[in-house]
């Protein structure tokens, strides 16, 4: 149940916070240092330990992955690397100061010539996921991040937590557990769908065996997308839905955290 302390980032994106006051665009002498000197390794035995202590200290831990085929640099205003995301969902966090905002800047080596910026609000004493998504050809996208509570509450035994990012832009769909039809997320009764830059909450799942995951069209309710997975008791696991459904490339891809 691996969480380290992360060396992620990349192009569009999932975060909107409301910007507050603090706003640090990293533009002043000994921020770098000061930011750099947080990015510091979390044994995995005592991640939940370092995550309870500080986030009651004025402390965020935030994450990032990239919905984009290459990693992207997330450096300050003067240039110097602060983090990178990668294209998988890794178990690693960065601390930032819950009472400020930031503003970086992302570029692409696979993109040269590309860049953009990236603020950050002011987050408040929590954990969060922030995806990263395309808008267009020249832009990064961001809404709001999603708070990842489950972290301070491991699975029970023969148990492991399940969550989805959304990178199909073509249309909504529901997921679902080794069935059509029996959805893995509900509200009211009825089967909850999801599109473009979703983030799922996590839901509990059984462990230690086989399940799959249909990707469900809610009006002809056919499965164009089914994958297989075995689950470990006790991880964190993160589908990253990518390609597309209208041409026959979507596919779930699973990352053990």
């Amino acid at each position: 149940m691996k969480l380290h302390v992360l060396w992620p980032l990349a192009f569009g994106i999932l975060v909107i916070v409301s910007m507050g006051s603090c706003t640090k665009t990293i533009t002043e002498p000994g921020t770098t240092d000061t930011l750099r000197d947080t990015l510091h390794s979390v044994d995995t035995l005592h991640t939940l330990d370092t995550l309870h202590d500080t986030l009651g200290s004025g402390q965020a831990w935030v994450r990032f992955v990239s919905m984009y085929p290459d990693p992207l640099r997330l450096s300050t205003a003067q240039g110097t690397l602060f983090t990178i995301a990668f294209n998988t969902c890794q178990g690693q966090y960065i601390p930032l100061r819950a009472d400020s905002s930031y503003t970086f800047y992302l570029t692409d080596a696979g993109n040269p010539g590309w860049s953009d910026s990236l603020p950050i609000g002011i987050l408040g004493n929590a954990i969060y996921t922030i995806a990263l998504f395309p808008l267009g050809a020249n832009n990064a996208d961001w809404d709001q991040p999603i708070i990842d509570s489950e972290k301070l509450t491991p699975p029970p035994p023969g148990y492991c937590y399940l969550r989805f990012i959304d990178g199909n832009g073509d249309q909504q769909f529901f997921i679902d557990l080794d069935s059509a039809g029996n959805s893995l997320f509900k509200a009211n009764g009825h089967s909850v769908s999801f599109s473009y830059k979703s983030l799922t909450p996590y839901v509990l799942i059984k462990a230690n065996t086989s399940h799959t995951i249909f990707l469900r069209d809610p009006s002809t309710g056919q499965t164009p997308v089914r994958n297989q997975e075995y689950f470990v008791d006790g991880f964190y696991y993160t589908g990253r839905i990518i390609g597309s459904l209208k041409n026959n490339t979507a596919q779930i891809a699973f990352d053990q955290e």
